[in-house]
């Protein structure tokens, strides 16, 4: 029977098998737009030992088990192990194999090691790059509307995805809010059900609580 990777695990990862399933590897459209939603949100491309090529790592706290295993599904063919249970920080993490296809990402994301904001965010107008990048970093604020946790960006880069949500989305309601010495966007009451429905066939049943504005459960922590 043929050998699987997670089945390999324990295989040095630069055998011959890994080689050949490197080798054998190309990121499909849909894992690139889960990889730009999850660059854009929590995940982090990672350099492997040799500083040769990269990997995503993706790590979530342990109440959202649920939607790291979602993300490993469509990364599957590139992992060789499901993803950890981490007790010292009460999170879920799993990591792909490092790629040469993930090089163009990390190029587009980073810059001298610090995560950035790509110059072209036409991608944005994808709905899972869209979804992707709500479970990650955005929350409720049934008062005020959705916020996307942006503080990682700066107040330029900030300005320059608010112009894409409006220029390239349509949503009018946009605005940028101060979070202490940082900022976030904030997607106001009139935008909510237009900026939900672009992603909403996406959503995980696990996350459903970040869009159900319905809810009088306030998701996000005050300013």
């Amino acid at each position: 029977m043929k050998r699987t990777p997670w089945e390999v695990r324990k295989v040095n990862s630069n055998s011959r098998f890994h080689r050949e399933l490197r080798k054998s590897l190309s990121l499909s459209v849909v894992q690139k737009n889960a990889l730009l939603g999850s660059l854009l949100g929590d995940g982090c491309l990672i350099t492997n030992p040799s500083m040769t090529n990269y990997r995503l790592q993706i790590e979530q706290s342990a109440k959202q088990k649920d939607y790291v295993f979602w993300k490993y599904e469509i990364f599957k063919n590139f992992v060789l192990t499901p993803p950890k249970d981490l007790a010292r920080t009460n999170s879920e993490k799993v990591r792909t194999v490092s790629h040469r296809d993930f090089l163009p990402f990390r190029e587009m994301f980073y810059k001298n090691g610090t995560k950035i904001l790509p110059r072209d965010l036409s991608f944005l107008k994808d709905p899972l790059v869209l979804a992707i990048w709500f479970m990650d970093d955005g929350c409720l604020d049934r008062n005020s509307g959705y916020i996307l946790n942006t503080q990682n960006f700066t107040f330029a880069e900030n300005k320059r995805l608010m112009a894409a949500l409006v220029n390239n989305l349509g949503l009018q309601y946009i605005s940028i809010h101060h979070d202490r010495k940082y900022y976030r966007l904030y997607v106001r009451k009139r935008s909510m059900v237009a900026f939900r429905d672009l992603f909403l066939t996406y959503i995980q049943p696990s996350m459903q609580y970040k869009i159900d504005f319905s809810n009088p459960v306030e998701t996000c922590s005050r300013l």
